[in-house]
């Protein structure tokens, strides 16, 4: 099996972060009749003041609540539909690996907004995990990457994650019992196990298998 993160992994963060501070505050203008950057600023400051710690700052649904806001979250992700970027890769590397493994995708957002992200790319996909939904968890960790290999039947070896974030994605699955890379799109990491796209992990599967 192999896992894979969303964020920086899949899709670029260009959608999460219209969302965040573009939908949010935009909305919030509308409602409170002050201009698009007051309400950035107290929107951030709210931001910021619950902290990414609490499970509440990742739940779109607690801010639309909070500030009283017109609409829905899945109307919010249906007007930044067309700034998905997927990374060009992406669609042909799963097709490929579709054909030999069953695929995971085990991501920190929420999972009405991952599924949202990765919609063009959903059937490629055996399960989906969200350490927000799924597990009320602000961050993957080693027992939550355990918890899954659990549900799933499977031994940990047996499951090969990849991500862009070092402690959650590298880290956290590997004190799991997992396998795991590292995917540093910036190109400046060249470490062990460190790919800068998908492609590469082609190449390492293909020495996997034949060392």
């Amino acid at each position: 099996m192999i896992s894979f993160d969303v964020g920086g992994t899949l899709v670029d963060h260009n959608f999460t972060e219209l969302v965040w501070n573009n939908g949010i505050p935009k909305l919030y203008a509308e409602k409170t009749g002050i201009n698009l950057e007051d309400a950035r600023v107290r929107i951030a400051a709210e931001y910021e003041a619950v902290g990414r710690e609490d499970l509440r700052w990742y739940t779109l649904q607690y801010w639309f609540d909070l500030f009283d806001l017109d609409g829905s979250p899945r109307e919010m992700f249906e007007l930044f539909r067309s700034e998905i970027r997927i990374y060009p890769e992406v669609p042909s590397v799963l097709e490929i690996l579709e054909r030999q493994y069953d695929l995971t995708v085990i991501s920190g957002h929420p999972k009405d907004m991952m599924l949202f992200e990765i919609a063009k790319l959903q059937h490629h996909f055996k399960y989906f995990f969200s350490s927000v939904t799924d597990f009320n968890k602000v961050r993957k960790t080693s027992d939550m990457y355990a918890q899954i290999c659990v549900s799933l039947g499977i031994e940990p070896r047996q499951v090969l994650h990849i991500g862009d974030d070092k402690d959650n994605d590298f880290k956290a699955p590997r004190e799991a019992g997992m396998q795991a890379v590292y995917l540093d799109r910036s190109g400046r990491g060249r470490e062990d196990l460190t790919l800068t796209n998908l492609e590469e992990l082609l190449e390492l599967l293909s020495l996997m298998r034949d060392p």
